[in-house]
């Protein structure tokens, strides 16, 4: 394993940028820095299937949904997929927290970078921060994830 020293890896990192050697995969965990405090992808997953199992006659459902080991294995991206493909137009409380959190420095900071030298900025988020702060639209790649049935045998 090699360490590097924070200097030196952050001046390969300023000269990849400037050569255009570098792009940036963005997750939750950028908007869960100070202003912003939104959940981690996770957190997010859980308020999402608490809030559709609300009703008290469904408590016992979400228990046993929660025990499952592969609950664990499910991406955010796909509960939210499969509720807006079931909601359409509609919009659950829990998303209203983006109406009043605002961006942090972070977000800016990859806007800039990314419009300063033609970066492409990957993320999986749902919220718009970096987007809001960019000039060049076209850097910024959205990836959503899809629920793929798995068939016996199928590992690819």
């Amino acid at each position: 394993m090699i360490f590097f020293e924070y200097p030196k890896a952050l001046q390969g990192l300023i000269q990849d940028i400037e050569e255009n050697k570098s792009c940036f995969l963005v997750g939750a965990g950028i908007s869960m820095l100070r202003p912003c405090k939104l959940p981690s992808g996770s957190e997010l997953k859980n308020l999402a299937v608490t809030t559709l199992f609300s009703k008290k006659e469904l408590e016992p459902y979400l228990l046993r949904l929660k025990k499952l080991s592969k609950y664990e294995d499910v991406v955010p991206e796909i509960i939210f997929q499969r509720i807006f493909e079931s909601i359409k137009d509609k919009f659950f409380p829990f998303f209203n927290i983006l109406k009043v959190v605002n961006p942090n420095r972070a977000h800016k900071t990859l806007a800039c970078l990314s419009d300063k030298n033609n970066l492409r900025i990957f993320t999986t988020n749902f919220d718009t921060f970096i987007d809001d702060f960019l000039k060049n639209k076209e850097q910024m790649k959205v990836f959503k994830s899809e629920i793929r049935e798995e068939r016996r045998g199928d590992r690819g």
